[in-house]
């Protein structure tokens, strides 16, 4: 198994974070699957053994139906407030609360650069299927003000940056090549 790409981008990975921050009720995937950069100390998410043992990262996709989920041994999150609203984060902007209903999600975006770094290590199939919407539209000029604002985004620039080392870079790229000419320059 390869060694996690934190360790050598984020320079120091023993670096304390602030106090109070992280969240170390939710247990640390990367951790779980021996892949993660970080000491207990410093990661922002749990490496306690209980917690690794009695919650999961992912989100249980019954629990967002209708019914919800009926399992009582659903071995997936059931703790909504624990994972992001991609939407708000990623575009910040949440239909929920456009609407005028409370979100579930939590609202919180990464606020140190290496939690960002993790935000996009983990979220990187999202975000990449977010790149390649941006070729949806019929329209040349739509495509190109969509390619234009993803730019503008906070994570775009670590995603072109750090994304690569959370896929191959091949299918990464070979996915995103028609979004946009800047990112051929890139390689």
């Amino acid at each position: 198994m390869s060694e996690c790409t934190y360790r050598v981008q984020l320079g120091n990975p023993q670096a304390q974070p602030q106090a109070g921050s992280g969240n170390k009720w939710v247990p640390c995937e990367a951790f779980r699957r021996h892949q993660c950069g970080f000491t207990a100390d410093a990661c922002r998410f749990s490496h306690d053994a209980e917690i690794l043992q009695t919650k999961r990262r992912n989100l249980c996709k019954r629990l967002l139906k209708k019914k919800g989920c009926q399992k009582k041994t659903c071995e997936w999150s059931h703790d909504i407030g624990a994972h992001p609203c991609l939407s708000y984060i990623f575009f910040d902007e949440c239909e929920k609360e456009e609407n005028g209903e409370r979100c579930p999600f939590s609202h919180e975006k990464p606020a140190e650069e290496r939690e960002k770094i993790q935000f996009i290590h983990w979220y990187s199939y999202k975000l990449h299927q977010h790149m390649k919407g941006a070729d949806k539209g019929e329209d040349e000029a739509l495509k190109k003000k969509k390619r234009e604002l993803l730019e503008k985004r906070w994570w775009y620039p670590i995603f072109i940056k750090e994304g690569r080392s959370c896929r191959s870079k091949e299918k990464l790229v070979a996915g995103m090549r028609s979004s946009t000419s800047r990112l051929e320059k890139l390689e």
